[in-house]
């Protein structure tokens, strides 16, 4: 997901940014989406906040990216955008402040983080490649 469209779409108050890169989101991962509902949560919450610090209709924007969206991912997407209880804490990402203003980033480990702990951790073998 682009932390960085969400970053911008907040920072220039932007919703139809939001709004686009929502609905892009959920068509480009789909399959993704469909595998396990949980990532497709996780991915979703940065935009939940994105529209909220926006003032704008949450719910209203989750069923608009739901009709746009694939058919598949309807009611998930129409339930998140209801849900109360999204907080960066809860979803795993931050907004943090610098020069420019507001950005979002995940606190999770970088891929390339992860595939080195496995290395470490003799999971992968250091000729393995992801």
């Amino acid at each position: 997901m682009a932390l960085e469209c969400l970053t911008r779409a907040l920072r220039e108050r932007r919703p139809e940014l939001l709004r686009e890169e929502l609905v892009g989101m959920l068509i480009a991962g789909e399959a993704e989406w469909l595998r396990d509902a949980r990532d497709l949560m996780v991915s979703l919450a940065p935009y939940h906040h994105c529209a909220a610090q926006l003032q704008l209709d949450v719910p209203a924007v989750f069923d608009a990216a739901a009709r746009a969206g694939p058919a598949t991912l309807r009611s998930t997407v129409k339930e998140f955008g209801r849900r109360t209880d999204v907080t960066p804490e809860a979803f795993g990402f931050v907004v943090e402040w610098d020069e420019e203003g507001p950005r979002y980033r995940w606190t999770g480990p970088s891929g390339a983080e992860t595939v080195e702990r496995l290395r470490r951790a003799g999971i992968l073998d250091p000729d393995d490649t992801c």
